[in-house]
Formats: structure tokens, C-alpha cells, sequence
């Protein structure tokens, strides 16, 4: 049996044909008809489960974004080694958590917003975004970050013919985003700590403010648990970086309890909402007064 490879695919060629059409056609048209067509199937579930817009949402983003300058951050990863270090951090992901089928990396130009997704869609994937100029330094646990989620799409949400994002709730992403940022360290070899959780997610300000606001946002994100997950809730809990920092310190506590991040990453998100959930609970119990917002 022959062991499942991700499947590069790199979209230069395409953004520099799309800044030629720029040129006569103006930024957005330009970029519908030769980027986003062409890349659409890692497009679309960005427009479906991240953004929940139509595709003319997009465009306020994609004519703030500067083409010369994402170019040019694409192509000195590029220079640098960067797809070959993408391959390589993904094999070392594989020997660990071994794929249940070959998948599509897409190493392209997106609107500005992510270094990198692997959301929930009927042909799993990966998006790493080279206009955001990512250092090499930290590829490793961006992409163990990525194929974390990647993994759990294989396994329990491509299968599903009735999954909408209206199905998944505010829980499920969180724990989703604590899986792949524990994963992410340990994969690394770095301290599960709250100091360390809390370095890695990019949109999460001071550290000492972070550490003082905890429970206040395990209360909020307790209180959202079965929310749908609409795209005010992925603005309050994931694009802040509050769902990642309150699932990662969840999964820590497991696996202080015994628990490995491997076991836990294979484990139905049914099974492990009874396993984390009372670990958040708990974090937020001391709050006497209904901190974080309004109750279900």
C-alpha cells in the first residue's frame, strides 16, 4: 500500500499572469478570472466556512493587497527552500499522524488574511498564504499546525454527506484549534505552557494580559459552546485567537492527565467534547459575576 503524499501545487505563474491582467483589467477582475478560478477549490471553502460571504465580499481585500509586494514575499520563499521545507515538515507529520489519503497543499496568494488554513470540505486540503511572508524559521509548527486540522478533515468531516458549517459549533472549533496548536509544540518539541500556547497565536497581544484575562474568556467561550458557528462567532473566538489559546490549555490539561496528543487528535469530536469540555468548565467556574458576555 502505497503511503499518502501531500500533492504540492504552486501558484506563481498564475499571480504574475494575474498582475499583467491588472494592469488593463484593474485588480478584482483580473484576479477572479485568473487566481481565484483557478484556485478555487481551496477558494471556496474559505468563502464558505472562514469569511461566510459571497465572493464579491472579497473584493474590499483583494483590491487593498498589494500584488507586487505578495509577489515578491511568494517568490523569496520560494528562493529560500521554502516548498522543499514544506514537503519535508509534512512527511515528518505523516510518520506521526499517518494520512488516510494523498491531499493538496496549495502554496499560493491569498487576500492578506492567513498564513495558513486546512478547514472542513469535501476534498480536504491546505492552503499556505506566501503573501504573508513567512519565516522559515517557523514553517515546522505552522505546518504540523495545519495537517493537525487536515487529519481531522480526512477522518470525520469529508466522510459526512449532511456537514455544514451551520452544523459545527463553537466548541468544536475550539477544541479543533487547541489539537493543532498542542500538536503544533509538541511536534517541535516545545513547552506546553500557557506562555509558550499563547507565542503562537499571532493575533493574541501581551502575554501578562493574556494570562490575566483567562478566565474571563473561558467564561465567554463556555457560555458559546453550542453557538453555531456564524461568522460573528469565528470573529469573537477564532480570528481573535481566544478559541485556540482556551482548546490549546484545555488539551494541555489532558495530556498533564495522561492523555497523548496523537490518541486525542484520533479521537470523534463527540467523544472528546465529553473528554475537554468540564476542562474549560473548570477553568471558568470562579467567575461569580456572568463575565464574558451573554448567556444561551
Amino acid at each position: 500500500m502505497l503511503k499518502a503524499e501531500p500533492k504540492i501545487i504552486l501558484g506563481l505563474d498564475q499571480f504574475r499572469s494575474c498582475i499583467r491582467e491588472a494592469a488593463s483589467q484593474g485588480k478584482w477582475h483580473a484576479w477572479k478570472r485568473t487566481y481565484f478560478e483557478q484556485f478555487k477549490d481551496a477558494f471556496q471553502p474559505m468563502l464558505d466556512v472562514l469569511y461566510q460571504m459571497e465572493l464579491d465580499g472579497l473584493r474590499p481585500f483583494v483590491e487593498s493587497l498589494d500584488f507586487v509586494n505578495a509577489l515578491a514575499n511568494a517568490e523569496r520563499f520560494v528562493n529560500l527552500g521554502g516548498v522543499e521545507r514544506v514537503r519535508a515538515a509534512l512527511m515528518q507529520c505523516i510518520e506521526v499522524l499517518p494520512s488516510m489519503r494523498s491531499f493538496p497543499v496549495y502554496l499560493i496568494i491569498g487576500v492578506g488574511h492567513a498564513n495558513g488554513m486546512a478547514l472542513p470540505s469535501e476534498s480536504p486540503f491546505m492552503f499556505i498564504g506566501l503573501e504573508m511572508a513567512i519565516p522559515l524559521d517557523g514553517l515546522d509548527g505552522l505546518i504540523a499546525h495545519e495537517y493537525n486540522h487536515l487529519f481531522r478533515v480526512q477522518r470525520f468531516y469529508a466522510p459526512r454527506a449532511d456537514w455544514t458549517i451551520e452544523r459545527m459549533c463553537v466548541g468544536e472549533f475550539t477544541l479543533s484549534e487547541g489539537l493543532a496548536t498542542i500538536f503544533a509544540l509538541t511536534h517541535t518539541n516545545q513547552a506546553v505552557s500557557a506562555e509558550r500556547i499563547s507565542a503562537t497565536i499571532l493575533s493574541l497581544r501581551s502575554v501578562k494580559d493574556l494570562l490575566g484575562r483567562e478566565r474571563e474568556m473561558a467564561n465567554d467561550v463556555a457560555a458559546h459552546w453550542e453557538r453555531p458557528a456564524t461568522r460573528e462567532m469565528v470573529e469573537r473566538f477564532i480570528e481573535s485567537g481566544v478559541a485556540c489559546y482556551i482548546g490549546a490549555r484545555a488539551i494541555a490539561t489532558l495530556i498533564e492527565e495522561g492523555h497523548d496528543i496523537t490518541s486525542l487528535t484520533m479521537m470523534d469530536p463527540g467523544a472528546l467534547d465529553a473528554l475537554a469540555r468540564p476542562r474549560i468548565e473548570e477553568m471558568a467556574s470562579p467567575c461569580e459575576h456572568g463575565v464574558g458576555g451573554e448567556q444561551q
